[in-house]
């Protein structure tokens, strides 16, 4: 009989295991070894407890209410290394300078919590909003809850976006999202006398947010069919994704005093280096850079006036040319300049929607059908802008389906005309030098 080893004795147990529900008596196994995984999260890890590895956050840490957070040092720094490695782009860490109070519902536990959508927001700012982070921004982020709240309902949005079927991120981005309404609807009705330049700021933001929200399509059925579009709908409200992005000229002009400076103020935020060449255009505009034949079909010839929306007491007093110039001069200078600008640049479009305009659009006259394929066609150009490239995509496509309907019906005389501006319609999301 060959000789054990005292490393023998001491592994292997010298008793025998008794069950009480099973008679028979088994001997000792000793438990098989697994190796450590180290790619599951830091919260998970430190409890010593298994992780799903989900992200951006794991569902055990989604649960609990913790926050959850992968060493990924190797492929992308923490949150505080990217603080140091890269002050310039997050100048102010938002995770300890705000104090996110938790929501206050019955269903809370089944929400993204609220620490959750800060960490996503600090650390794939760039990802979402496609600029940079800076001090301006952080600031009126702590100091104004509407702001926050957009910001926190953008947050959740783009990890709905991430994650389609994750049902906590939805109920996050609903909540949210009504909480944003009921706040910027609250800030509007501040009285003028408490008035300022922080609340001009945050009035602003928050239009803004709220537009990128209606322009969002979360079912992948809507995406792809176009029939789901407004353009083939019969439904009273399906310009309503709309309403507010025609509203931001209107809120503007309702800054008053403070229109000029809050301007200045988010300017150079969004459009970064860019604001310098987006002057707004002089009302007295000549139409030198509107190609001719727009100048016709629109019957812009011989108006004065420029860009500027005016409003009118009723449609019958606007002519067809003052309702579409606004909108034909912006879509000539972003087709002309649009590889010097960005997506938010592009959004001054709707800023030159008039409620004649949109009015003309529910009834599908043809040309403001072709005005409004047109600017999405150049907002195709953004392909990678997450928030609207499903909405420019299928309703460039169901504007174009239904002008190529109404083609056919055009007397022969109308149709090279219109076979032009469908060529160049075409050819709108497309860079040319």
């Amino acid at each position: 009989m060959p000789a054990v080893s005292a490393h023998q004795r001491r592994a292997e147990p010298s008793f025998k295991v008794f069950s009480l529900d099973r008679p028979n008596v088994r001997d000792y196994k000793k438990r098989k070894q697994h190796q450590k995984v180290k790619t599951g999260c830091v919260t998970c890890r430190t409890k010593r407890v298994k992780c799903d590895e989900a992200r951006p956050f794991c569902g055990r840490c989604q649960r609990n209410g913790r926050l959850c957070k992968y060493d990924d040092s190797d492929q992308r720094p923490s949150i505080d290394r990217q603080l140091v490695a890269n002050r310039a782009a997050y100048p102010v860490s938002l995770l300890s300078a705000v104090n996110v109070i938790p929501y206050s519902i019955s269903d809370a536990q089944n929400i993204t919590p609220p620490i959750h959508l800060l960490s996503h927001l600090h650390r794939d700012w760039t990802e979402i909003f496609s600029i940079e982070n800076n001090n301006l921004l952080a600031n009126l982020f702590c100091e104004n809850s509407l702001v926050r709240n957009a910001f926190l309902a953008i947050s959740a949005c783009h990890m709905r976006h991430l994650s389609p079927r994750n049902v906590h991120h939805q109920l996050a981005q609903h909540q949210l999202q009504a909480l944003v309404f009921q706040e910027y609807q609250q800030a509007l009705s501040t009285p003028r006398e408490k008035f300022n330049h922080s609340v001009a700021s945050s009035i602003m933001l928050g239009a803004l947010v709220i537009n990128m929200l209606n322009f969002i399509l979360y079912e992948t059925g809507d995406q792809d069919d176009i029939s789901s579009s407004w353009v083939f709908s019969d439904r009273d409200d399906r310009l309503g994704w709309l309403a507010l992005q025609a509203g931001v000229r209107p809120l503007l002009l309702s800054l008053g005093l403070y229109m000029e400076t809050t301007l200045q103020f988010l300017g150079p935020i969004f459009l970064g280096n860019m604001r310098t060449k987006w002057p707004p255009p002089h009302p007295h505009q000549s139409l030198q850079d509107v190609p001719p034949h727009w100048v016709k079909v629109f019957e812009l010839d011989g108006l004065n006036g420029g860009c500027d929306v005016k409003p009118f007491e009723s449609l019958a007093q606007a002519t067809t040319g003052q309702i579409f110039r606004p909108l034909i001069e912006v879509l000539a200078y972003l087709r002309d300049h649009e590889k010097q600008l960005n997506v938010f640049a592009n959004l001054q479009f709707l800023s030159k929607i008039s409620p004649e305009y949109r009015k003309m659009l529910f009834d599908r006259e043809p040309r403001a059908l072709w005005i409004i394929g047109y600017w999405l066609g150049l907002m195709h150009r953004f392909d990678g802008t997450w928030w609207c490239s499903a909405r420019v995509k299928r309703d460039y496509r169901a504007v174009r389906v239904w002008l190529g309907q109404e083609l056919r019906q055009k007397p022969s005389g109308e149709c090279e005309m219109w076979e032009q501006f469908m060529k160049e319609y075409d050819e709108a999301p497309f860079w040319f030098d």
